[in-house]
């Protein structure tokens, strides 16, 4: 398989998670097993987080299924923006990280964190 092909199919794979197709037919469409599956959803979302950081846009969570299925419309909207070398090339930025913060103290400590470091 070469590069195109594989970003093709980790395209298709991150696709149909997004749009709720159950992983058993993922796997057994791809012929891929749950971890390859895993794999590839998870290298998309990262190559999504960093298409979005480097053009200095929002960040989007994507750690699970439940993230991209409540953020489907932005992912989906940011996956049709990478071709498929992208999507098979490696990550330039591997580290890209979401915090989520669900109350104000979180976001202090957080808020706290940065101006230490900075």
């Amino acid at each position: 398989m070469d590069l195109i092909d594989i970003g093709i199919e980790r395209r298709l794979i991150f696709t149909n998670i997004a749009n709720g197709v159950p992983e058993p037919q993922v796997m057994v469409t791809f012929k891929k097993s749950q971890l390859e599956v895993h794999q590839a959803v998870n290298f998309v979302c990262r190559k999504i987080r960093e298409y979005r950081f480097r053009r200095r846009q929002p960040p989007v969570a994507c750690d699970t299924v439940n993230d991209i299925m409540l953020n489907k419309r932005v992912l989906l909207l940011t996956l049709s923006k990478l071709g498929p070398k992208y999507l098979a090339s490696e990550l330039i930025l591997p580290r890209i990280g979401v915090e989520k913060l669900d109350n104000m103290g979180a976001v202090m400590e957080i808020s706290r964190r940065v101006q230490n470091h900075g």
